[in-house]
Formats: structure tokens, C-alpha cells, sequence
């Protein structure tokens, strides 16, 4: 059956009933109910606030009947505007179905916008399905709606979201509040609708007079917004005029078909829609466009700019009609913090300055004028918003809320801030005083006959030059700052000194330059490959020699010496040998047992052999006394054309008169000290100390003493070149380089400092090629291994009671004494020896006393040890332990030797023990048996008592495992448990990290035996 027609209904109707039928269709007011089609036909008008209900129906014959709610019908005899506008549905929905499965066709709006005084008003028009097509306002339903499906038209609807009372999501099939058009657009919302209608090329610009003008998109460069001075009818007045200018391009804004101005703003120009760049002052595209005349004196002009520039945003200025814009001037600012106080904060206001001209953060400026150098300068938002978030992430800064611009300053953290601030780049204020940062600073290293030294300073500007010394001292202190002769202050350069400051801390100010010990050479490569401070070729001659020190070069045993060197000994020479070519001085710190006499006597030799400069004359050698036995036995045994003349005893000072110029001459540290005048004024080639730790206190006279001796090559040999203190190695290396430390306060300030890592470091680099250390396990690992154990003892009840005692007296004493105190000191270290010695033996302390647990244990090991055919050791440092323990040894029948500080004969007494089978065990003092003895015959060494320093304990094991065992050796270390012998063995560990943080391959704290220490041992 065919769609109803009017016909069909059998009532005329009236144009007037035609058109509003067509309206409503066409407002989206007519609604098809569900069911419509075939015969019947039903829809739900809006009319106005009410709805009407109409519908058409037609029988199985072809009788149509229909019916309105509405009265007009029956009223008037004609048609109502419902039941056309029903017919109008039925028709679309008919047509529209004739378009198949692919649906309507799509709409392609067309945009028309119109001028109202200073409102723009936007139509959206089409031209519709019928078969003569007509334009038409587009139907704000979601049906039509859903049928623009161009992107650039869509782009148009999502701008035109906010104008009409809203937008429903289209695909639900909504559509506007209100019909599409015309609206009046908001000023928001005219450049984005503008652009957007423009992109589709259905834009059309409504004309009072003619048809609409079709607008096209501008797809070039922005045009900039001008304003300047023009010619008035007055000859001597001008007028502010505005204009659009892109290159050559001007136009007058008066002459603009529209404008559309907003943050992006349009120009409506030549059938153009054209981007402005307004930067900021978009009111001025609608001050200027009117013909309202803003007069202006010829002689005025530069300084109404002025008042303009002080109102608000400025867009580009020309200072006449016919000349380009003032030129931009694009820098970046200079972003400035002023520290005040506000009430009971301190505040920091930050602004940003452009050239001469200054702005708060929350200015709108975004152009500035500067007439006195004819050009504007444009801001730099990014780069101000950077500076905000990196302040608003700075430690120390909290945000103020209630004012833009502004940071509350944490007084705690002032210095930091400020120091922080000035990283970043800003110029600092604080309370009116002046903070700068400094320039890159200026430096140059030159070179002496024994020295290298570094000049330079730092430019702080109108704050002066601050020399590099007071920069170096300021860092070492932690002070961020410093004086300037303006009254500002300098901030620190720290990320430089990080680099170099540790280094040029070590050297010695001269005069406002930093002075380095030849020796100190090591330090000085970083300087050039991390500060960029060129090196004289001295210091690159030097560097060289330290290469031959840190990879020496091996050297054969040299004609007449006899015996075989082995391999790290043969590089021992080697590197003894570069220490004289690049005269310095240096220390064999080999482990005990290695052969540092061996490796000596080779160097010397080689020196007679193979001549090194400066080199030529005597030798002297100090060693211990018991030494002196040694070296003349090693001496006969490797070099035996070369005899060892012995500055000892009596006749010393007669026969020195003898010393001729290739003699080698012993002599003992007590000796030195009585001859210092005698030997002082000999020029020895070389100059070599045995067991060098003898010189560990500077200011002993055995130190002292090795200091007046001169001589081109310095060597020390010793296992042990820390023992207690970093003062230990202080006092070797001013004997071996002098100076090379520094001063030994300084020195020791900074080695007290457990924090100070960079500076251990620095140590370590100075001090690593001076100083050739090589472990057992490193260069002998045939050797066989030492074993060490501690066992700990249970103290007899005798002891144990008389312990206590000792004890609470002690800790009595320390709570009621001040420890600060030097004789409180003294107290408690006199009762730690007390409880040492009930430790060990009660008779040490009360004679009438017998019973020692530890004694009783010593001689159950030993009757096993020699029992098995073994030698063993017993050490203690109690000479009177000793003498408590050798009538044991003679009531169980153990023959035995004994070396202590009364020993006459120590090379009898060794000779006996290392070659009579039937000598099975030695007692040994540690301090008399310590050094240079080889007593390799023992398979066993007790320790009796644990000492202070576990370098002690270490030579004394070592007197057993040496270069040539073939077996085993067994340390067992006696400890009562419960007692200050245990925590003696807690301080060693100190001692051990000691050492190797300063010659080892680790670092370790730098800690002093303190009161506190030994406090501790009471408690």
C-alpha cells in the first residue's frame, strides 16, 4: 500500500497550517510513536509547552481516518499544523527508507555568521532530503545531527558544545537544547567556532546588502597584532591605530569584516579567516577597530607608551603607520629572589628580569617595551614556569599559597636555600645583602726545584677576586660562602672544588698560592683531567716516574751477590732502584718473613754495580740492637766481599773518622741519638731504617734523629708502617719525603675524620707508589699456612675473685672520675693493667696467690707439643709471667730457652733453640722478641696475653712463619673468658682496619684508642 497523502485525508489546509507543520518537523518536535507504519500512523507532537497527539488510519477497504487532540479541526474545518506535520514524518520516514541499507545521506552544513554591533552570530543551514532542495535551518535532533560525519564538521559541533544551552551525546540520539542558530557566540568561544567553520570551506559571512561572502581558512603565518601612532586630521596630533601585519601584509583593523578575539584570536579579512597573534593584549583588536579616535600629541608619544606599557599587555608597537614593528628581543630572564622578613618568616619573592624592565610572576605581560633600546622583549613563560617547579621541589621552600611569586624560606636551611638558588641561576638578595656566584675560575700550575704549585682565583664581579686559597679553606670548613670586598658574599664554587678541593686541601698556602711537596706529584694528574689546569712538563716528567714505581720493572740479583732472588723480590729491587731514580723516598712494607734484608742488600749493591745519579757515597743502616747480629750475618751470607762496618759501642766515634765514601755502616736507634751531631753532618748516599716503626711517635728522639740525616734516597723497612695511629705513617713519611703530608696537626685532623672517605682516598693516591706492601698469600703461596686460634680460658676461682674485686673498684673510680681528666686517665689505665695481669696470673698482682687457669692450660699444651717431637714459642709481655712459668717448664722436664731485654747473647740463644733437638720451647718477651729473629725450628706460638696492637701479635707469629717453612704454624692465642681480654681483642679489629685503610687494598675507619675505649673495657 502506497505512504498516506493529503489527498487521502479528504480536508484542505491552509499555508499558515503548511509552514508551521514544516516547523516543527523541522525543530525536531514531531516524535513517530513505536508501532507507526503500513495503516496506521501515530506521533507525539511539542507545540509550544503542551503536546498534542495525533494519527491516521486506514481500513481494509482504503478508508483513511484521522484525528488531532487539538480543536482546530472541528474550529476551523481545515487541517491542523499536527496532522500536516504527521504527513511530513510518514513522508521522511518513507523517503529515508528508500535509501537502503546504507542510510541517509550525509549532511554537509552550511555556516553563516553574522555581525551584531560586537557579537557574531553563527547559523548552521542545509539544504534537505526533498527533491528540490531549499536551505533551511539544520534540525537539532540527534536523527540529523548524527549525519554529519565530516571531521572537520564535527570539529565545529564540539566547539559549539557550550553555546545553546549545552550538547547531548549524539550518539543517544540527542542533539541540542536549542535550535541550531543563529546563536550569538560568546567571546570564549567566536576564534575556536571561527577556525573550525573556516577548516570545512562552507563558511559564509552574512551581508545586509548582498549574498553572504564565502570565507576561506588563511593556512599561513600568524598575523601580528600592531599598534602605533598614524596621522590625524590634525596636523600636529596623532592617533593610536591598530593593525594586522604578517611581512609586507597590513591591514587596518577598522578595516576587518569581523573579529573574532579571544586567546587565539581571528580576523575576518579579503574572504580570509586569519590566526592573530595578539601575545596577550587581545582588547586591543577591539579598542582599535571602531572609529573611535584616541588622540595623542606629537611630542607625547614615547611617553604614552609608557603609561600604556604600565596599564597592561601590549601587543607589537610601530612608532609610525608606515614602519615595521619594534623588533622582539627573545633572552632569557634573569630570574631574581629577595629573602625579607615577613612577621616571623622569611619569605622569598622571586621576579624576572627582561633587560632592564622587571616582572612579578603574575604579570600578563607577555611583551615589553624598551624605548631606550627600541626594541620589545618577549617573555619567557616556559622557562619562568620551570624556575616555579623547580623551586616548588627545593628542600627548605614551601609554597605560599596566598601570594603568587612567593616561597616561605626554612631559617634552618637559609644557607642551603640560598646556595641552591644561586645554582639555578637566580640573583639572590637576602635582607639587602648581596649573593653572587662566581666566574670560571682562573688557574695555573708551575714548577720548582722541589715543589709544584697552583695560583689562581676566582671573579665574583663587583665583589672582587677572591684567591684560590680562601676558596679551598671555605670548602674544608663546609662553609658555603664567603666575604666579598663589596660586602656581598661569594658563593663557594663546590661542584669544582668536589673535583679538586681534597687535593689542593693537602698542599700548604703560600702567599695565596697552594704549594705541593715534589713528592705530592701523584696528586696533581687530576687537576688537568678533571679542572682543565694545565700541567708544566716537570709534573709530566714526574708522573712518568711514579708509573716505573706502581709497575716496577724486575732487576736481577747484581754481580757479587750471592743466592737467588725470587720473583716479587727481584721487582722489590726494582722498584727500591726507581725510587732513587726519581729521589724519593719510600717503604718496604712486605709481611714479616718475605726478606725485606735480602731484597735491601741487593739494592745497595746494585747501587756500586749499576749507578744511579746522586747516589755516590756511605750507607748507613738503623736498626734495632738486636738487629745488628742479623744484618751482619745476612751481609756475610749474600754480599760477602762487602764488609758492614758496626757504629756501636766504645770506640764508635774514634773509628767513624774512618767511614770512607762506598762503606755501609750500621748503626742502633739509641746510638743515632747520642751521634746525631756525628752522623748529621756525613752525606750518606742512602739512608735505610730497619723495623721502622721504631720512629712511629714524632716527636720521640728517635725520630727526631733520622730527621737531621740527609741523603738522596730514603728507604724504611717494616711489616707494620701503622700500628696505633694514623700519626704512625705521619712520622714515616716525614722522614721519607718531608712535607709530603703536610703539617702533622692537619694531617691528623683530617684522618680523625671517619666521614672524610674522599680524603683517605687522596691519601691513599698519594701514598700508594711510596709504599710496596706484598702479603704471604699474595707472593708466597707455597708457604705453608698459619693457623690461628683463640681459645679461651676459664680463670681459676682465685682468680676469679680477685678479678672482681679489681673490677668493681675500677668502674667505681670511673663513674665518680672525670674521663677527660688526665689522672683519671691514668687510673683507669692502671687498673686495666691490674686486671690484665690477674688475667693472665694472679701472682702478678698478689705473690701469696698460685692458681692460674691459664698457666695450668699453657703447660698441658706444651707437655703435648713436645710430647709430639714439636717446638713452640710462648710470648708474653710480662717478663714476670715468664718467670712464673719457666719453674713449671723445669718441674715437667721441658728444656727450654729464654730471650728477654737482659738477654746478652740473643745469637746464642737463637742458634740453641733453632739447632738443639732437645730445646723444645722458647719463652720470648714480645718486645725483646718482636724483631728480626728467625725461629722457623718452632711449629707452635702461644700468646699468653693479647696486646693493644695486633701488629704486636702479628711479628710475633711471624718469627715462625717465614720464607723457607715447610710447615705448618699453629697460633693459639690464650684468652681468659669474661674478662678484659676479650675486649682487647674488639679494639684489634680497629687497629687492623687502621692499617688497611691507609696502605692496604681497603679503607677502614681512622680511630684512636680513646678514654671511651678503654672506658669500655670496665663495664
Amino acid at each position: 500500500m502506497a505512504v498516506i497523502k493529503q489527498e487521502d485525508l479528504g480536508v484542505p489546509f491552509t499555508d499558515a497550517a503548511r509552514d508551521e507543520g514544516r516547523r516543527l518537523l523541522e525543530a525536531g518536535d514531531v516524535q513517530l510513536m513505536e508501532g507507526s507504519g503500513d495503516e496506521s500512523w501515530e506521533a507525539r507532537i511539542r507545540f509550544f509547552r503542551r503536546h498534542q497527539n495525533v494519527w491516521i488510519e486506514r481500513d481494509a477497504v482504503g478508508a483513511v481516518t484521522h484525528e488531532c487532540s487539538c480543536p482546530y479541526l472541528e474550529n476551523e474545518g481545515s487541517g491542523c499544523a499536527h496532522l500536516w506535520a504527521l504527513l511530513l514524518a510518514v513522508e521522511q520516514e518513507e523517503r529515508e527508507a528508500g535509501f537502503g541499507d546504507d542510510g541517509p545521506p550525509p549532511i554537509a552544513p552550511l555556516y553563516v555568521v553574522e555581525r551584531h554591533r560586537k557579537h557574531l552570530k553563527l547559523g548552521i543551514w542545509w539544504e534537505g532530503d526533498d527533491e528540490t532542495p531549499r536551505l533551511r535551518p539544520l534540525p537539532a535532533d540527534g536523527d540529523h545531527l548524527s549525519r554529519v560525519t565530516d571531521t572537520a564538521d564535527v570539529a565545529v559541533l564540539a566547539a559549539l558544545e557550550s553555546v545553546g544551552g549545552g550538547r547531548r551525546n549524539l550518539l543517544d540520539g540527542g542533539g541540542f537544547m536549542e535550535p541550531i542558530g543563529p546563536w550569538s557566540l560568546p567571546p570564549e568561544q567566536r576564534p575556536a567556532v571561527m577556525l573550525a567553520a573556516a577548516a570545512t570551506g562552507r563558511l559564509r559571512l552574512a551581508s545586509e546588502d548582498g549574498a553572504p561572502t564565502a570565507l576561506s581558512l588563511d593556512e599561513g603565518a600568524r598575523f601580528d597584532l600592531v599598534i602605533g601612532f598614524a596621522p590625524d586630521m590634525d596636523a600636529q596630533r596623532l592617533k593610536l591605530a591598530g593593525w594586522i601585519v604578517r611581512g609586507g601584509e597590513r591591514h587596518a583593523l577598522h578595516d576587518c569584516d569581523a573579529i573574532a578575539a579571544d586567546r587565539a584570536p581571528v580576523a575576518v579579512v579579503d574572504g580570509r579567516v586569519c590566526p592573530v597573534e595578539a601575545h596577550g593584549a587581545e582588547e586591543w583588536l577591539f579598542l582599535l577597530a571602531t572609529d573611535r579616535v584616541f588622540p595623542v600629541a606629537v611630542d607625547e608619544t614615547a611617553e604614552v607608551l609608557a603609561r600604556l606599557a604600565d596599564a597592561g599587555p601590549l601587543p607589537r608597537i610601530a612608532l609610525d603607520q608606515d614602519a615595521p614593528p619594534l623588533p622582539l628581543e627573545c633572552s632569557a630572564p634573569i630570574a631574581r629572589g629577595r629573602i625579607t622578613r615577613q612577621h616571623a618568616a622569611l619569605a622569598l619573592d622571586v621576579s624576572f628580569a627582561y633587560g632592564p624592565i622587571e616582572l612579578p610572576p603574575e604579570s600578563g605581560q607577555q611583551l615589553m617595551l624598551d624605548i631606550d633600546h627600541g626594541v620589545q622583549r618577549q617573555r619567557d613563560l616556559a622557562r619562568e614556569a620551570q624556575v616555579s617547579r623547580t623551586l616548588d621541589d627545593t628542600d627548605g621552600l614551601t609554597v605560599d599559597d596566598g601570594v603568587h611569586g612567593r616561597w616561605f624560606v626554612d631559617p634552618a636551611h637559609l644557607d642551603e636555600v640560598v646556595a641552591e638558588l644561586l645554582d639555578m641561576g637566580l640573583e639572590v638578595t637576602a635582607e639587602d645583602r648581596r649573593f653572587r656566584t662566581g666566574a670560571t675560575p682562573s688557574v695555573a700550575m708551575k714548577s720548582g726545584i722541589d715543589w709544584f704549585e697552583v695560583d689562581g682565583t676566582v671573579a665574583f664581579g663587583d665583589g672582587g677576586e677572591v684567591p684560590l686559597t680562601r676558596l679551598v679553606e671555605a670548602w674544608r670548613k663546609n662553609k658555603r660562602f664567603v666575604e666579598l670586598d663589596d660586602g656581598s658574599k661569594g658563593l663557594v664554587p663546590l661542584a669544582w672544588l668536589e673535583k679538586i678541593g681534597g687535593v689542593l686541601g693537602l698542599g700548604q698556602d703560600v702567599d695565596g698560592r697552594v704549594r705541593f711537596h715534589r713528592a705530592q706529584g701523584a696528586l696533581l694528574e687530576p687537576l688537568e683531567s678533571e679542572a682543565g689546569i694545565k700541567a708544566p712538563q716537570e709534573l709530566a716528567t714526574f708522573l712518568g716516574h711514579l708509573k716505573d714505581l706502581a709497575d716496577p720493572a724486575p732487576y736481577a740479583p747484581p754481580p757479587g751477590f750471592r743466592g737467588e732472588l725470587r720473583p716479587y723480590q727481584e721487582i722489590g729491587v726494582g722498584w727500591m732502584r726507581a725510587l732513587a731514580t726519581a729521589a724519593l723516598g719510600g717503604c718496604l712494607a712486605d709481611d714479616m718473613g718475605l726478606g725485606k734484608t735480602v731484597q735491601a742488600l741487593a739494592f745497595l749493591l746494585s747501587l756500586e754495580t749499576d749507578p744511579i745519579a746522586k747516589t755516590a757515597g756511605p750507607v748507613l743502616v738503623v736498626a734495632p740492637r738486636s738487629l745488628i747480629w742479623n744484618w751482619e750475618s745476612e751481609t756475610s751470607r749474600f754480599v760477602p766481599g762487602r764488609k758492614l762496618r758496626v757504629h756501636h759501642g766504645p770506640r764508635r766515634v774514634r773509628e767513624a773518622a774512618e767511614i770512607g765514601a762506598n762503606d755501609w755502616v750500621i748503626t742502633t736507634y739509641g746510638t743515632l741519638q747520642r751521634d746525631v751531631d756525628l752522623l748529621g753532618n756525613i752525606e750518606w748516599s742512602v739512608v735505610m731504617l730497619d723495623e721502622a716503626q721504631a720512629i712511629k711517635n714524632p716527636r720521640s728522639k728517635n725520630a727526631a734523629a733520622v730527621r737531621s740525616l740527609g741523603a738522596p734516597v730514603r728507604v724504611a723497612l717494616t711489616g707494620t708502617p701503622v700500628e696505633n695511629h694514623a700519626r704512625d705513617l705521619w712520622s714515616l713519611m716525614a722522614f721519607l719525603d718531608p712535607e709530603m703530608l703536610g703539617t702533622e696537626r692537619r694531617f691528623l685532623q683530617r684522618a680523625a675524620s671517619a666521614a672524610d672517605s674522599a680524603h683517605r682516598a687522596l691519601l691513599a693516591r698519594t701514598i700508594a707508589p711510596l709504599v710496596l706492601r706484598r702479603t704471604k698469600e699474595q707472593v708466597a703461596p707455597e708457604l705453608p699456612p698459619r693457623i690461628e686460634q683463640t681459645v679461651l680460658v676459664t680463670l681459676s676461682d682465685e682468680q676469679q675473685e680477685l678479678y672482681e674485686q679489681l673490677r668493681e673498684a675500677g668502674a667505681r673510680a670511673l663513674s665518680a672520675g672525670d674521663l677527660d681528666d688526665g689522672r683519671a686517665r691514668m687510673n683507669i689505665l692502671e687498673v686495666l693493667l691490674r686486671l690484665r695481669q690477674v688475667a693472665c696470673h694472679p701472682g702478678l698482682v698478689d705473690p701469696a696467690r698460685a692458681a692460674s687457669g691459664k698457666v695450668d692450660l699453657l703447660l698441658d699444651e706444651l707437655a703435648q707439643v713436645t710430647g709430639s717431637g714439636h717446638k713452640a714459642l710462648v710470648f708474653s709481655q710480662f717478663v714476670k709471667l715468664l718467670d712464673l712459668v719457666a719453674p713449671r717448664l723445669d718441674a715437667d722436664g721441658i728444656t727450654y730457652a729464654r730471650l728477654d731485654g737482659k738477654t746478652s747473647d740473643r745469637q746464642g740463644v737463637v742458634r740453641r733453640f733453632q739447632e738443639d733437638d732437645d730445646c723444645s720451647v722458647m719463652l720470648v718477651s714480645l718486645k725483646a722478641g718482636g724483631h728480626g729473629l728467625n725461629l722457623t725450628a718452632a711449629d707452635y706460638v702461644f700468646l699468653l696475653d693479647p696486646w693493644w696492637n695486633p701488629a704486636v701479635e702479628a711479628q710475633a707469629i711471624d718469627r715462625a712463619h717465614r720464607i723457607g717453612r715447610t710447615r705448618k704454624v699453629i697460633a693459639c692465642r690464650l684468652v681468659a673468658r669474661g674478662t678484659v681480654e676479650e675486649r682487647i681483642l674488639e679494639l684489634q679489629r680497629d687497629k687492623r682496619a687502621l692499617a688497611d685503610a691507609l696502605i692496604g687494598d681497603t679503607r677502614g675507619p681512622l680511630a684512636d684508642l680513646t678514654v671511651d675505649d678503654l672506658a669500655m673495657l670496665l663495664r
